[in-house]
């Protein structure tokens, strides 16, 4: 390769050889000189662009932030032009090609977030989706992008898309993130205990008393929309008399305290002494629906 610098042939073999030696950041700078030489093979640029993406990784666990920016900027770089290239040999009858592409999609994908260009790789996960409807990676990154900028409706269909062509492993940090996200952002407390029921089950057991604490408080709170416990200076004769606060949603107030009892009599360790305040709680909250079960019943006596 010194003797003949145009060499593409020569030049080629010594990055490999590098490569396999594991002397990567070699490698790196005579691939960088194979591509002045020649650029039309788009596995050299998806090798190159993932060994930037690992160095990004590194620096970044290092410490080196600005470092590992840089990294994955060139990965950007490298991925992207090995995607173009492989577009390339699209009609060549090559077998295999839409793997191959869908990986180089997804490594780009990945790159473009570490480099915080999530709308540039929502475009690619996009794409990746659309070749392979059963990528278990597409649908997953879209939620976590949607996810981390607050768009918690999307976030939540993309990682529900996503729950079924996942690993297993993968499906409790799913399920933890739809959980979160309908009981603290959208209080939806009906969708978070039935996420909370689809998660505790997968969690090992040193896992599983914050999420039956958390199931607890979702169903204190959604008991406390019913019996209007939430709302400061409620006037409960007008909804007595509105129909709005009747026996039947008092009962179902209730019978949801009764499942938050249960959860958090099951807690130990630092949601305890939350737990116990919640059991309190939930002791005055029955004393309260006692009585407006017989305002309701005094009301239904004399109208």
């Amino acid at each position: 390769a010194a003797l003949e610098p145009d060499n593409y042939d020569y030049t080629r073999y010594w990055a490999y050889s590098l490569d396999q030696l594991n002397r990567k950041a070699e490698a790196a700078v005579v691939y960088d000189k194979l591509l002045l030489i020649q650029d039309d093979d788009p596995n050299i640029r998806n090798m190159v662009g993932y060994y930037y993406y690992n160095l990004a990784d590194s620096l970044e666990k290092a410490g080196d932030s600005t470092a590992a920016m840089a990294a994955v900027e060139k990965a950007v770089i490298h991925m992207e032009r090995s995607v173009n290239l492989c577009l390339g040999f699209k009609d060549k009858g090559i077998d295999g090609w839409n793997k191959m592409h869908c990986n180089r999609l997804n490594l780009l994908a990945l790159s473009q977030m570490k480099a915080q260009k999530n709308d540039e790789a929502m475009v690619t996960l996009s794409k990746l989706g659309e070749m392979n409807p059963e990528d278990q990676y597409a649908y997953y990154y879209i939620g976590k992008i949607n996810y981390d900028s607050k768009q918690w409706t999307k976030a939540i269909d993309f990682y529900s898309k996503a729950l079924p062509l996942v690993p297993d492993n993968m499906k409790a940090g799913i399920y933890q993130r739809i959980g979160r996200t309908y009981d603290k952002e959208l209080r939806n407390y009906p969708k978070a205990i039935e996420t909370y029921n689809k998660l505790i089950p997968l969690l090992p057991a040193k896992n599983k008393n914050t999420y039956i604490f958390l199931r607890g408080i979702a169903r204190y709170s959604m008991a406390n929309q019913l019996d209007y416990g939430e709302q400061q200076n409620v006037d409960m004769n007008q909804l007595i008399m509105d129909g709005k606060m009747t026996n039947a949603r008092a009962d179902r107030a209730l019978g949801i305290y009764d499942k938050a009892e249960a959860d958090f009599q099951k807690v130990t360790c630092r949601y305890a002494k939350s737990a116990k305040e919640h059991l309190a709680n939930i002791a005055q909250l029955r004393d309260r629906l006692t009585k407006v079960k017989k305002q309701i019943d005094y009301y239904e006596r004399t109208k």
